[in-house]
């Protein structure tokens, strides 16, 4: 009798201990399943550096007005051929994978040469080439809202051009002008981002000659694709 009631005992305190086995291992899967999800990464700041390169080659005035040296006025419009050239970017932007960023962005264009003129004032055209050719430095600041799904952004946004104009056959005065700017880029590997866009920028130019005839361009536009190639650090 003494040995069956120990072997009960022994039996309920193994009972009891796989009871309360079960019940830890219960608590610990629902408190396993009810942890919150891991929260997204905030967005990153990210400087840029990029290189770009545009198919504009012309920049085009449609409100041309020159009054000659005896006071008559003619209107017109204006076109200038341009060398390609390159523009050297510095930024900032924030992109996040899903959702609305920014970028803000200052370019530099150095030494842009003129290559030939057309000039239609009333019924009289003039054309030709340069033989001396004017220089024209841009600084375009622009700012964008970018949308960002992926690896793929879209940007769109203004900008503001200062350009600074010289030629030996004038003296030129110039104002800054706003423009648009919309495209698609790629996010092609964690630090380095491609995009190409098109771009819309204006400025004001005139310009008096030794001969007493002054030109008024207004606002004048240079416009076209561009393709940027851009580091992120």
């Amino acid at each position: 009798m003494k040995y069956v009631l120990v072997s009960c005992v022994l039996l309920a305190m193994s009972f009891n201990a796989f009871a309360q086995d079960e019940m830890s291992s219960e608590a610990s899967a629902e408190i396993r399943t009810e942890a919150p999800a891991t929260p997204k990464l905030p967005r990153t700041l990210k400087g840029i550096f990029g290189l770009g390169l545009s198919s504009a080659r012309t920049l085009s005035f449609d409100e041309s007005k020159v009054t000659t040296q005896r006071g008559s006025t003619f209107n017109g419009n204006s076109k200038f051929g341009m060398e390609r050239n390159f523009a050297l970017e510095l930024g900032v932007q924030q992109i996040p994978a899903d959702g609305w960023g920014y970028s803000a962005l200052v370019s530099y264009e150095s030494r842009i040469r003129f290559t030939n003129y057309e000039e239609t004032y009333g019924r009289t055209r003039i054309k030709g080439d340069y033989k001396n050719q004017p220089d024209l430095d841009l600084v375009t600041v622009a700012a964008n809202a970018v949308y960002g799904s992926g690896k793929i952004y879209i940007p769109f946004g203004l900008n503001a051009t200062v350009p600074t104009y010289s030629w030996a056959a004038s003296q030129s005065k110039t104002k800054p002008g706003l423009g648009f700017q919309v495209g698609v880029g790629t996010n092609a590997l964690e630090n380095l981002a491609v995009e190409l866009n098109y771009q819309s920028k204006s400025f004001q130019l005139k310009e008096a000659f030794d001969n007493g005839d002054k030109y008024s361009y207004g606002d004048g536009v240079i416009e076209g694709f561009g393709l940027q190639a851009r580091m992120l650090f």
